[in-house]
């Protein structure tokens, strides 16, 4: 039977990881190096502000762990600095549930994803997860080429960026590295930053998801050391109206979310995007 663990972000001393009682957030680490394969990690409901780096996953390598919001996308993680999933020895798949996680660095490396590079399989599966961040998936010298499954999740690019918002920065072209996006939206809302392509050396799939460019300076969703394979209806489009890929998968027209300069990203009932997604 699996193990439950709770965590706020505040709690120090005796804390035994119960609801009423939860562990501090300090202690992340410790816990996974105790805990077996199968248990859950809560996360009381809040903004947990961070001045550090927050790593999920550094201190378990065969254990497949589950990281829960205690209400979806109640739990936001608010850092000046990066997250980072996995370690470079992980064997074993981990999932992530109604997590936000913001950050305000203007570096790079600030959202990370790992795992051993003998592994074909996605281990990291993220599900109604948002981030809101200057660049994702930044590697520098990454090798292990991560595998990763966004399930109905949501992000931000925000701030100025160099000329990607997804991007590893060393490596061979995508070769390994997969990234899988179900039901997602990616977008730059604010319409800042001078991006040139969304993704750069990573083998991306997308399915029922949307990518729209505020700032209007994207040429084309994929560099060209990678792929992009739009395995059933998206929506990937700029804010000019200029498409954004030419597979006939694409619908290229404005999404009409209901106020997205407020984050409203709900569609319109007169949206193109409502029933053209698939289910298979």
């Amino acid at each position: 039977m699996a193990t439950v663990y709770f965590f706020n972000g505040t709690q120090s001393g005796t804390a035994d990881g119960s609801s009423s009682d939860p562990f501090d957030l300090n202690q992340l680490a410790t816990q996974e190096g105790s805990a077996t394969s199968g248990d859950i990690f809560i996360f009381k409901d809040g903004t947990y502000s961070l001045s550090s780096a927050l790593s999920f996953g550094s201190a378990t390598t065969n254990k497949s762990l589950t990281y829960r919001a205690e209400s979806t996308r109640e739990v936001t993680f608010q850092s000046s600095s990066s997250f980072s999933f996995g370690n470079s020895s992980l064997t074993a798949s981990q999932t992530y549930e109604g997590l936000v996680f913001i950050s305000t660095s203007t570096g790079n490396d600030i959202v990370k994803w790992n795992q051993d590079n003998t592994i074909t399989d996605k281990l990291h599966t993220f599900n109604e997860c948002d981030f809101k961040a200057k660049i994702f998936g930044e590697f520098n010298g990454q090798t292990t080429r991560p595998k990763v499954t966004f399930n109905s999740c949501q992000f931000e690019q925000s701030g100025a960026v160099a000329s990607y918002w997804f991007e590893q920065r060393n490596g061979n072209a995508g070769v390994g590295t997969d990234l899988l996006f179900v039901n997602c939206i990616i977008h730059n809302r604010t319409g800042t930053g001078t991006a040139s392509f969304v993704f750069r050396r990573f083998a991306v799939t997308t399915k029922n998801t949307i990518i729209f460019d505020y700032s209007n300076s994207i040429g084309s969703t994929l560099f060209t050391d990678g792929s992009l394979t739009l395995s059933g209806p998206c929506d990937l489009i700029r804010a000019d109206g200029n498409s954004l890929s030419s597979d006939a998968n694409n619908i290229a027209q404005d999404p009409l979310f209901v106020d997205q300069t407020n984050g409203d990203f709900r569609l319109r009932p007169s949206s193109p995007c409502i029933n053209a997604g698939t289910a298979s």
